[in-house]
């Protein structure tokens, strides 16, 4: 662990050893120097979980996240208490003291690091200790999300803020899973909240390989930055770890925020101007100058997805149909020779021709396809639509490369992500497709 961390860490362990004092009363609006806009006031109190000592699949970095973000808000005004590695009873009582004090009014913040996972569409945190080994007993043995959500609305605070970093691996193999989803399911924010998920509804983040998980290094370094509010913070996170990760993983939030909030409100110090938040345009930019000389086709379809009819989109299509263009073969050139005399010419032999190709990957993939109830159709103009309980869930394109499909979502609709790459083999009259990344394949067949 590097220094800076080890002195976040022991900072943070001091401010958790504490007695958590009682929260002030509310103050009186702040308006922000050049806006005119009035930041939310009030106390500010947080409750900040980090999780990563589990008997199987534990996490190294998690209880380092949860030291360095309660350093980070402690910085930014908060009142932190910190849990680390806890289990079921000391995450709920936790949870029951953060409820009581967000009673007084203010601002209140909830961040978690470690296991997490959904079953039947409800996510759930897990404690460290957590004995689980069927499905049906994750709801008596883990957190409950939306008990978060539940102390968050109950107590009418105004504002508040729900950060998960909690879509690591499944730390059970989910082999008594039925529906096989990896990582969190989207949730709702109510109203005046924001919800903040390290990656796309059900995808998994990266632990990292440094003192932090990817997402949390990108969320301490926008806490830093003064005059951002709380969706200028996540959008900077969000394009940080789209680019750290090329693409891998993407940022999601949720919501229904009504007012503003500033983890650092006001001018920086020395009485100079404040900071200028990077508009849309430059976010743009940024992403385009770091990708456009890529040779990696995730690079131009991620701008792509973000940026649909951005500035760049025509030159990242261009780009996108060179990357994906079969290469050119080279010409074979033979170099000619004197004809032999008439007693040294060969006898002539008949060459046998090849047998000629079957239909190639695209072809054979034309058409309807079905797999336990969902169905997709394939179409020549490289567009297609899936199909879910006889419903549309999305339509999308897609690109056939060698044995590699990948498809690119008009919209997330009823699945996740919005690319996806697969290995295609086909056998038997049957389609076999598998993750470009993971195990997991399915076996479609012709309607």
């Amino acid at each position: 662990m590097s220094a800076l961390s080890f002195g976040l860490s022991l900072l943070a362990g001091t401010l958790a050893s504490l007695p958590l004092p009682v929260p002030a009363p509310a103050r009186a609006v702040q308006v922000l120097p050049g806006t005119g806009r009035p930041a939310a006031q009030g106390a500010r109190v947080a409750l900040v979980i980090g999780n990563g000592g589990y008997r199987t699949s534990p996490l190294r970095n998690p209880p380092n996240d949860a030291r360095a973000v309660s350093a980070a808000l402690a910085g930014c005004g908060f009142q932190v208490q910190t849990l680390v590695d806890a289990d079921l009873a000391r995450m709920e009582a936790a949870l029951r003291q953060f409820g009581q004090r967000l009673k007084a009014g203010g601002v209140g913040l909830f961040y978690y690091a470690g296991h997490g996972m959904q079953v039947q569409g409800v996510n759930y945190l897990i404690p460290v200790g957590a004995d689980i080994a069927e499905e049906d007993e994750v709801r008596f043995k883990a957190l409950d999300a939306n008990q978060v959500l539940a102390k968050m609305e109950s107590a009418g605070n105004g504002l508040n803020l729900m950060v998960l970093d909690a879509c690591r691996n499944d730390p059970f193999g989910r082999s008594w899973h039925r529906g096989g989803a990896q990582g969190l399911a989207q949730m709702d924010a109510p109203t005046g909240t924001y919800i903040a998920f390290a990656t796309a509804p059900g995808r998994t983040a990266s632990d990292g390989a440094g003192d932090n998980g990817l997402y949390t290094q990108k969320f301490l370094e926008s806490l830093r930055q003064p005059g951002l509010d709380v969706e200028q913070v996540f959008k900077r996170v969000r394009v940080g770890v789209k680019l750290a990760s090329h693409d891998r993983q993407v940022p999601w939030d949720s919501s229904s925020l009504t007012g503003e909030f500033y983890f650092r409100p006001g001018s920086p110090a020395g009485g100079a101007p404040p900071v200028r938040v990077q508009g849309e345009a430059e976010i743009e930019q940024q992403l385009w100058d770091a990708i456009q000389d890529s040779e990696r086709t995730q690079d131009f379809e991620g701008y792509l997805n973000a940026y649909p009819s951005g500035r760049f989109a025509e030159l990242a299509r261009a780009r996108l149909r060179k990357l994906q263009a079969p290469p050119m073969q080279p010409a074979v050139v033979v170099a000619s020779r004197p004809p032999l005399p008439p007693a040294m010419q060969p006898a002539a032999v008949v060459a046998s021709r090849p047998p000629l190709p079957g239909p190639g990957a695209r072809e054979q993939l034309l058409g309807s396809w079905t797999w336990k109830g969902d169905k997709q159709v394939f179409g020549a103009d490289g567009r297609g639509t899936y199909y879910r309980n006889g419903t549309v869930c999305y339509t999308f394109s897609y690109v056939v490369s060698g044995d590699v499909l990948t498809v690119t979502k008009d919209a997330v609709g009823c699945g996740s992500g919005l690319v996806a790459g697969f290995r295609m083999s086909f056998a038997d009259g049957g389609l076999t497709l598998k993750y470009v990344g993971n195990d997991f394949e399915s076996n479609w067949r012709r309607p």
